[in-house]
């Protein structure tokens, strides 16, 4: 059983050594899906969401300057910095804590352009305020548009005040994670349905917002990818698959567990209120 104390004090930690640049990040992944519980549109579920170890961390190419480096900021904050990999310049993640399956950060940033420089190797990485980030496609679509979440004690968060972070809007979140989909490693696609799925449920009361709100991000994505997105969308609405199982049965010490069918008909309804799609 995760220790979501712990996970909350790691995360606050990392929002207070990030503040001088909170105005431009975006916490996106598995802690941008819990700290949507956080939003007034949210509805309260009879489960807890899921998060997950690691906070992956959206920043913009051209990321202002702050007074100090991003990566001074974490060490100074008690996180480890460790780099890995053959890319030019390395990845690094923030780790907090000793033990292994601890809390770290990872930053992304947009991949734009082909995946591979004139020299033949993979423009994977790059500088962002002092970090390297993973390059990545689509991750601009979680710079769009971001909504604000605020942290405080009230709400678990042991913080020496309230801060207020960004996390993509819901639409982009969903969009994001359907056009990635495919590339994801296959234990990890059924957690992103079910991150999906969970979505829905949490902004149930608000599905027609939400809709405008992908009105508005189709008129900016290219026209390729809101076709991908949606073919592929109703490529997993088509009926219950692997990938709908294996999601039900991550939910099945849940109350009120879903049923695989159960599953799919919640993402039916989810995509056909805010993105007009069916099956």
């Amino acid at each position: 059983m995760r220790d979501s104390l712990r996970d909350f004090e790691s995360l606050a930690r990392a929002v207070e050594a990030l503040e001088p640049y909170l105005d431009d990040l975006v916490f996106v992944g598995g802690w941008a899906h819990f700290l949507y519980t956080l939003r007034p549109e949210a509805v309260p579920l009879p489960f807890e969401v899921l998060h997950t170890e690691d906070a992956d961390v959206a920043a913009p190419q051209g990321l202002a300057p702050g007074p100090r480096p991003i990566a001074e900021c974490l060490v100074s904050a008690g996180f480890r910095e460790e780099l890995s990999s053959d890319h030019r310049p390395p990845i690094s993640e923030y780790v907090l804590g000793d033990d292994a399956g601890g809390f770290y950060l990872e930053f992304l940033s947009p991949l734009v352009g082909g995946e591979y420089r004139r020299d033949g190797t993979r423009d994977a990485t790059t500088r962002v305020g002092g970090v390297t980030a993973q390059k990545l496609r689509h991750v601009e679509l979680l710079l769009t548009s971001p909504w604000t979440v605020t942290l405080a004690r009230k709400n678990g968060f042991p913080v020496s005040r309230r801060r207020t972070v960004r996390v993509p809007n819901p639409v982009s979140y969903i969009v994001q994670k359907i056009l990635v989909l495919p590339r994801r490693p296959p234990a990890k696609r059924a957690k992103d349905l079910l991150y999906i799925h969970d979505t829905f449920a949490l902004f149930a009361d608000s599905l027609d917002g939400l809709a405008s709100t992908w009105t508005d991000l189709r008129h900016q994505m290219v026209k390729g990818h809101v076709r991908s997105f949606e073919k592929r969308a109703r490529s997993e609405l088509g009926g219950v698959g692997d990938l709908t199982r294996r999601a039900a049965q991550m939910a099945a010490t849940r109350v009120n567990a879903p049923t695989p069918e159960q599953l799919l008909a919640g993402l039916r309804s989810g995509f056909g209120s805010v993105f007009k799609l069916r099956a």
